[in-house]
């Protein structure tokens, strides 16, 4: 019997240091264990966007025709309470590739009314901002800033539709 080379002769007698990174990634319930949302948000409404978004994708990501009444009610009890949480998650599902299933799920939202930032007593509607969104983007179509096929044009021009 042959033996392998061997990797070392000497044992491991003293401690390694390992260098410490100063903003060193840490998973989000440690942070959220020290009451440090994000390291790169300091402002806790900043931070608070961010894990709404964050719910968002996550409930996105595991939204299909089969489960789909558990992450319509997980949507539903997201605190969507200010303009830019509406039009952030619009634009989440704006930006989405599964039409279909997503257009199920903003014919449950579109009722979400959040007061406007700019109009006191205005209330700001998600199928209007949804609505917004599909409307630039058809204009910057008709601008040529998406040409790239005609079958992706159509493709995503009926992606658009659906939505709205």
């Amino acid at each position: 019997m042959t033996e392998g080379p061997r990797l070392s002769q000497h044992p491991f007698t003293e401690a390694v240091q390992l260098h410490q990174a100063e903003h060193a990634w840490k998973p989000s319930m440690k942070r959220l264990a020290k009451g440090s949302w994000d390291r790169r948000e300091e402002d806790p409404e900043k931070a608070r966007t961010q894990d709404l978004y964050g719910k968002m994708r996550s409930i996105l990501n595991k939204l299909t025709p089969e489960v789909f009444p558990l992450p319509v009610k997980q949507v539903s009890e997201l605190k969507i309470d200010t303009e830019e949480h509406l039009r952030g998650v619009a634009a989440i599902i704006h930006e989405g590739k599964f039409t279909t299933i997503y257009t199920q799920l903003c014919h449950c939202l579109r009722e979400i009314n959040v007061p406007s930032k700019e109009s006191a007593g205005v209330a700001i509607n998600f199928h209007l901002v949804l609505l917004k969104l599909c409307q630039v983007e058809f204009q910057k179509l008709g601008e040529g800033t998406l040409a790239n096929s005609v079958n992706g044009h159509r493709q995503w021009s009926i992606d658009n539709i659906r939505l709205i």
